[in-house]
């Protein structure tokens, strides 16, 4: 039987991610809702009902995974060096009725893309939709060497260059700001 787990939340800082070994774990309010390894892949998704927050993390197959993916990290797949806890991902709230959450921090790995200026920039994925955060632990080919990396997979648009201060509340699945603090490994 696949894998699901559902946790209730308050705030979005109940949502903490922490590296362990070969996977990336997300714990919710101290409890674990699961964790992204190179088991199979996984979808995460928040939902609010009656005032009610809670995060799904779910096991997809491998197909729903890589369906409508091009495997291009120049437009549709973002690798993430998760051993390195200076830049954990966070999750983040927008919306007047608190519904629009997104997880940021996300640092691309080993791809040409870089911000104008700098050498910073963070991803951020939409997750209040099932299937919009698609992600696996792979081993992907970086500077042409063999590198284990959680990799995010979503299917359609390119790369969106939006400003840090309304990515959160960008109306789309993906974006992705140029942050000077915040450089690229």
């Amino acid at each position: 039987m696949p894998f699901s787990n559902t946790l209730t939340f308050n705030n979005s800082s109940d949502i903490v991610f922490q590296p362990a070994g070969s996977e990336l774990r997300v714990y919710v309010k101290g409890a674990l809702l699961g964790a992204i390894n190179a088991a199979y892949p996984v979808t995460m998704y928040t939902t609010v009902s009656n005032g009610v927050k809670s995060i799904t993390m779910t096991q997809i197959t491998n197909s729903v995974y890589c369906s409508g993916n091009t495997n291009n990290p120049n437009l549709d797949t973002v690798y993430y060096n998760f051993n390195q806890p200076g830049h954990l991902p966070s999750v983040s709230c927008c919306g007047s009725n608190n519904s629009l959450y997104k997880t940021i921090g996300w640092d691309n790995d080993g791809t040409s893309q870089t911000c104008v200026g700098t050498t910073g920039y963070t991803n951020v994925f939409d997750i209040s939709a099932n299937l919009s955060f698609k992600s696996k632990v792979e081993q992907v080919m970086i500077n042409n060497q063999p590198q284990i990396r959680m990799v995010v997979r979503y299917s359609g648009g390119v790369f969106l260059n939006v400003n840090a201060s309304i990515a959160i509340c960008y109306a789309t699945p993906y974006c992705y700001y140029c942050d000077p603090t915040n450089n690229a490994s």
